[in-house]
């Protein structure tokens, strides 16, 4: 019935706690795909010596290290189950859940997309009593956001695969599912526990902290409203403004002023277009110095 997808690299540490809290839950219909990204930690070895025997737990490991999207999408080619559930390495799932889950999906079997809630975020949705369907005009608008526990149709998950040149943005491919899915059926169970203080975590990874994370997040931008301009335009123009204006910032730090002219064509306003022309005067150095030393007031102020 499920497939759980696990990617993982050096988080030898973390890994047993996350794997045992799966295979204590065990039932028939379950599979759990473990893709070590050419770790260096000695994970590979480890997992086969800690858990060849179990028949359900199957191991992919990549030639190169190649990043979670990568990963994922060996995940998702070789898994065998309908559905899918997505989980870190870092992360464990809550004793029972895995019952809830496969309660809601026999219970509604026309239903390609699961969300279901995570620890660090239940207080975002403590006044929410019974399950209830999003829609995709909801993720677009920002009426609903963040991370879930996600449980997809398989046939969907292969038909769209997570962007590999980039080692994060998984929301240019979210949202193509989302709106392929839609609506999704959101549940108020606590299904995983989720560790976000790691060094190596992706979200400190997606940090602004030198030009190349900066040129990446810039390709990932052009991408994003290449696909979506006319979903934002439509559900949310006022992020549409604010976030071009971002990105246009980045192309200019990363003196790709010429892609970044590009992306004033998606400004709805006359505003947005004045400014990003000034923006596009200004020079590559001072807008990348900028661009720096906010991420990392923004990280100070988080922490």
């Amino acid at each position: 019935m499920i497939s759980i997808i696990i990617p993982t690299y050096n988080r030898i540490a973390s890994l047993k706690q996350c794997i045992d809290s799966i295979v204590s839950q065990y039932f028939e219909g379950l599979e759990i795909i473990m893709i070590d990204d050419c770790s260096s930690d000695g994970t590979g070895a480890w997992l086969k010596e800690q858990y060849s025997t179990h028949s359900y737990i199957r191991f992919i490991l990549n030639e190169k290290n190649k990043g979670v999207n990568y990963s994922r999408n060996r995940g998702i080619e070789h898994a065998l189950n309908p559905y899918i559930l997505f989980i870190d390495s870092d992360d464990t799932m809550v004793a029972g859940s895995l019952q809830y889950v496969k309660s809601a999906i026999e219970e509604s079997p026309t239903t390609t997309h699961f969300l279901f809630l995570v620890s660090d975020r239940i207080t975002e949705f403590n006044t929410m009593i019974r399950k209830r369907n999003v829609s995709y005009s909801d993720w677009v608008s920002g009426r609903v956001s963040g991370d879930f526990i996600h449980v997809i149709s398989s046939k969907i998950m292969k038909q769209y695969l997570f962007f590999e040149q980039f080692r994060m943005y998984e929301h240019l491919n979210w949202l193509r599912v989302k709106k392929t899915t839609s609506p999704q059926q959101m549940l108020p169970i606590v299904v995983a526990d989720r560790e976000r203080n790691r060094l190596d975590c992706l979200t400190n990874a997606m940090k602004l902290r030198d030009v190349n994370v900066i040129k990446s997040k810039f390709e990932a931008e052009k991408i994003f409203y290449s696909m979506y301009y006319a979903d934002l335009r439509k559900h949310n123009p006022r992020s549409l403004s604010n976030q071009l204006l971002e990105a246009i910032a980045l192309g200019t730090a990363c003196n790709q002023k010429k892609e970044s002219r590009l992306l004033v064509q998606y400004a709805c306003k006359f505003h947005i277009r004045i400014l990003s022309g000034i923006i596009l005067q200004l020079p590559s150095s001072f807008i990348k110095y900028g661009i720096i030393k906010y991420s990392a007031y923004k990280s100070r102020k988080v922490n």
